[in-house]
């Protein structure tokens, strides 16, 4: 998977470290869509309505770049809830279970919303 499409440094950096496969791919796919739309949380609200920030190279990694704008994408909630589901399948052993942890919180933290209500909401 070729790291030179993406000018973000922290997609390349996540590339570096994960499997690559499709699910990695979608994923820079995605965060580099919502990238190009928005480098502010201000537009992307008024471009999508509800929005979320988003670590493209988790937090939890230790990596680099916790406090970093540049390595916030602004998604919208479906956008959010996808590229966790995604980060699930782009790693193996602790990163993976890092993952899985993320999006149980994710799913908790005051959003009782499953799959098929997520599939609903308007990207």
């Amino acid at each position: 998977m070729s790291t030179n499409t993406y000018q973000n440094p922290y997609i390349s950096q996540i590339i570096s470290v994960a499997i690559p496969n499709k699910y990695t791919k979608w994923y820079c796919s995605i965060v580099n869509r919502a990238l190009s739309r928005s480098s502010s949380r201000s537009t992307a609200k008024l471009l999508l309505g509800n929005i979320e920030g988003h670590h493209i190279l988790p937090k939890c990694f230790n990596q680099g770049g916790e406090k970093d704008k540049t390595n916030i994408a602004f998604l919208s909630l479906k956008e959010h809830f996808v590229v966790h589901h995604l980060l699930c399948k782009m790693f193996s052993n602790n990163k993976k279970n890092q993952m899985w942890y993320a999006m149980t919180q994710f799913t908790r933290k005051s959003r009782s919303l499953n799959a098929k209500q997520i599939a609903i909401l308007p990207f």
